[in-house]
């Protein structure tokens, strides 16, 4: 909720029988989403950084620090991301395009920087995830392979008739 300042979203448990409000995590300001674990506690943050970077930070518990462990340059902020923590939250499942060709699935050991890749197509990025709601296995995942549009141009040709023209 943006509630105490408009311009950033900090994180808020709402208590669904009393209805009491209480603020989990402050946005210090650069924070553009958040990232909860199997237990929905707050246990990343993705900041973007003024040269156009997205920095994923990690923490073991809500009141441990704040660990970069991913940094995404300007020319993958778009094709990257967290998806997700394991059940376990020992790793995160990330959409990463650093050093590859489009964005990739693969599952990161917070301690260590492990990568396994679990899914990639060397011209098509991730589209979507769908991550088992008990296990927080992946289920299947969906390539965007709609990059090529189809364009039919029209122009009036008189008295009131259509032309196609080819592209």
């Amino acid at each position: 909720m943006n509630k105490d300042n408009p311009q950033v979203h900090d994180v808020y448990h709402l208590d669904l029988a009393s209805g009491e409000l209480t603020l989990v995590t402050k946005n210090p300001g650069n924070i553009v989403g958040w990232v909860t674990d199997a237990n929905f506690k707050v246990r990343g943050a993705l900041a973007m950084a003024p040269d156009g970077s997205l920095h994923l930070q990690v923490r073991q518990n809500e009141e441990s620090e704040w660990t970069e462990i991913v940094t995404w340059g300007p020319e993958d902020n778009q094709t990257s991301g967290p998806v997700g923590f394991t059940l376990d939250g020992q790793s995160i499942y990330l959409q990463d395009s650093r050093d590859y060709n489009a964005g990739r699935l693969v599952k990161m050991d917070i301690a260590t920087g492990a990568i396994t890749v679990i899914a990639e197509d060397p011209e098509y990025d991730v589209a979507s995830t769908m991550i088992h709601p008990d296990t927080r296995e992946i289920q299947a995942v969906a390539f965007d392979r709609d990059r090529l549009e189809w364009l039919r141009v029209y122009t009036r040709t008189p008295p009131g008739r259509l032309r196609r023209q080819q592209p």
